[in-house]
């Protein structure tokens, strides 16, 4: 685990110790080895990292909540459009219907003769 260290101008540096002990063959100690690392840049991208996945993670949420409304929508419209070539096609055989009787019976009065009653009316 990495320690801070201030440095005497107030920087902060995280940094890494690693250790070594150097014994002879009869267990003395001979002596220590310290190796100090400066982590700091390290620990500075991870959390950039953790950062961006994290972002990334929320712009896919968003993504998909976004393709999920599209969805419904194109859904919504399609439904629509059918209703309406319905709606277009019921209306379009109600009014054909009556004229076509309105029309026969037009040609039918048209040919024949009109008394003075109906000529009146």
């Amino acid at each position: 685990m990495p320690l801070t260290v201030r440095h005497n101008d107030g920087k902060l540096t995280d940094v890494l110790f690693n250790g070594s002990v150097y014994k002879d063959p009869e267990g003395n100690v001979l002596g220590v080895v310290i190796v100090a690392r400066d982590v700091t840049e390290q620990n500075r991208i991870s959390k950039e990292l953790t950062e961006a996945i994290v972002f990334a993670e929320l712009a896919t949420g968003i993504a998909e909540e976004a393709k999920a409304k599209a969805e419904a929508a194109t859904l919504i419209a399609e439904d629509a459009v059918k209703a309406k070539q319905q709606f277009l096609s019921n209306m379009s055989h109600e009014i054909r219907t009556p004229m076509n009787a309105i029309i026969g019976f037009t040609k039918v009065v048209l040919k024949t003769e009109l008394t003075v009653k109906q000529k009146n009316i």
